[in-house]
């Protein structure tokens, strides 16, 4: 059983259950990627599965001591894992901080009133093995994302997890995701279908990584998402551990390719973002453990 902490959220008494959890449903018909199993009821219906996965083979796992997770507070820019930046320090009023409570954030809580479900997902090789944590503000993800792993049943007969339609997208990894424009059913009380969220005002996102095992940069991407197109950082970018600053346009639509293409950056589709999410990557030569966590997630306005 996964331990999502996905209980009622905040004193709104919004249902949440665990079932599911393996997986989302994609109702764009676009991404490949996603497991079977649909998630659960009132949670995020709308995939970002593993497209452009297929294009980073040969990729290998490795894991970064660190320290313990924490959440909120202020962060320092400039430091390590944040190329874009120029030092200072985020205020609270220009840079909102978007605080998870139980795997929620409230958008009452912040001034552009982002808010939505964040919780943890993988295929479903990988899931076996996923502890996720979103109880109180912890926001972390644990196990080992699966090897692309050419030799098996599903990628020699082609009898791949629904809706995934390559090995690429069976074997896609493990992330953590927030949806950026949840309404919350007024009847149920439950999360309702992610909305597009304009993010016209924003020039990208900052957030802290903390934990025992991030993967290295080549294994985790942080990604950003309309409604047909996921967004990744550039190979110059690197995630590490600490304040990270990542701007739209360092996040292009096809960052898995070596050398990357030119290609459309993130400023193309910030006016209808659906969500953000921090993607483990699996690759043909090993496994990728990962245990780390995700706070201090702030959106930067220009």
């Amino acid at each position: 059983m996964i331990e999502l902490g996905r209980g009622p959220l905040l004193a709104l008494g919004l249902a949440w259950t665990t079932t599911g959890c393996s997986g989302k449903v994609d109702t764009r018909g676009g991404n490949a990627g996603s497991s079977a199993a649909a998630p659960a009821s009132g949670g995020s219906i709308h995939a970002s599965g593993g497209a452009g996965v297929a294009d980073s083979p040969g990729e290998s796992g490795g894991s970064t001591s660190r320290a313990g997770a924490n959440s909120g507070g202020v962060g320092a820019i400039g430091v390590a894992g944040a190329p874009s930046n120029t030092g200072g320090v985020f205020s609270d009023d220009f840079d909102p901080l978007l605080v998870p409570t139980n795997g929620w954030v409230d958008g009452t809580e912040n001034a552009l009133g982002i808010q939505g479900v964040i919780s943890g997902y993988a295929d479903a090789t990988s899931n076996l093995s996923l502890i996720a944590d979103f109880k109180g503000s912890h926001t972390c993800i644990s196990g080992t994302a699966a090897k692309i792993d050419q030799a098996s049943i599903p990628c020699q007969t082609h009898m791949f997890t629904p809706p995934t339609t390559d090995c690429y997208g069976e074997f896609w990894g493990a992330a953590i995701e927030l949806n950026l424009n949840q309404p919350v059913d007024p009847v149920t009380m439950q999360a309702g279908t992610p909305m597009a969220f304009d993010a016209t005002a924003l020039k990208g996102f900052s957030f802290e990584l903390t934990g025992d095992t991030l993967p290295p940069p080549k294994s985790l991407r942080f990604q950003v998402e309309d409604a047909s197109t996921v967004f990744c950082n550039i190979p110059s970018i690197k995630l590490r551990l600490g304040i990270n600053v990542v701007l739209f346009s360092e996040l292009v639509s096809e960052c898995f390719r070596s050398p990357v293409p030119t290609a459309p950056t993130a400023q193309t589709a910030k006016s209808a973002l659906l969500e953000i999410s921090w993607h483990v990557l699996t690759n043909t030569s090993d496994v990728v453990p990962f245990d780390f966590c995700v706070s201090n997630i702030r959106a930067l306005r220009w």
